[in-house]
C-alpha cells in the first residue's frame, strides 16, 4: 500500500503477488499501471452494488482513456462528489458543451476554468477574468501550497494549470475588439 500510494510501480510488482488477491489493491495496481480498460472492468464488477468508490473509479477510467463523450453522459445521472464534479466540468469543456451553469464560488479548479471558457464562449470577459482569478487562487491554495519540494515532478501539474490560465488571459488581452465580445 505504501509503494502504490507513492506510485512505485516498479517496488509494487517486486512485492509479490498477493496484492492481486485484494480486488481494490488488485484495481489500484491496474491504474497504477495504467490499464484503465482491465481496471474499469474491475470497477463495474463493484458498481453493480452501488458501490460509491466504484462508480467514482470508474468515471477515473473514462476520463483517463479519452472517453468525455460517454463520460459526459453517465455523470448527468449521477450523483456528485467533488472528483466527480471536476471531472464532469473537464469534460464539458472539451466537448465545447456549455449548459452545465456557472461554477459555484469555491476551490474547485476544474469548475473555475471552465466557468472561464463559458464566459469566453459568451463573449462575457469581464466574468472570464474573474473566473481566471479564481482558478489561480485555487492552484496557488490547493496544489502549490502543500506541494512537495523533494522533487519538481510534483509542481508539473500545477505549473501546466497556472500556463493553461495564463494563455487563456493573453488571450482576452490581446482580443482585437478588447470589449464585452469575443466573437
Amino acid at each position: 500500500q505504501a509503494y502504490t500510494r507513492l506510485q512505485y510501480k516498479d517496488a509494487v510488482s517486486g512485492c509479490g503477488s498477493s496484492y492481486l488477491l485484494d480486488s481494490l489493491t488488485r484495481v489500484s495496481h491496474l491504474e497504477l499501471e495504467g490499464q484503465w480498460e482491465q481496471a474499469m472492468q474491475e470497477y463495474q464488477l463493484h458498481s453493480k452494488n452501488d458501490d460509491s468508490t466504484a462508480i467514482q473509479g470508474l468515471c477515473r477510467c473514462l476520463h483517463r482513456m479519452g472517453s468525455h463523450n460517454l463520460l459526459h453522459r453517465y455523470l448527468a445521472a449521477t450523483e456528485k462528489t467533488s472528483e466527480l464534479l471536476a471531472i464532469q466540468y473537464e469534460c464539458g469543456w472539451r466537448l465545447g458543451q456549455w449548459d452545465l451553469g456557472r461554477c459555484p464560488q469555491g476551490d474547485l479548479y476544474e469548475g473555475h476554468h471552465y466557468d472561464a471558457l463559458q464566459a469566453t464562449e459568451e463573449g462575457d470577459l469581464t466574468r472570464a477574468r474573474l473566473s481566471l482569478s479564481r482558478a489561480r487562487i485555487c492552484v496557488a491554495t490547493t496544489a502549490l501550497a502543500h506541494a512537495s519540494l523533494e522533487s519538481a515532478m510534483n509542481l508539473y501539474p500545477s505549473l501546466s494549470r497556472l500556463q493553461t490560465l495564463q494563455e487563456l488571459e493573453d488571450f482576452l488581452n490581446d482580443n482585437p475588439l478588447n470589449q464585452d465580445s469575443v466573437k
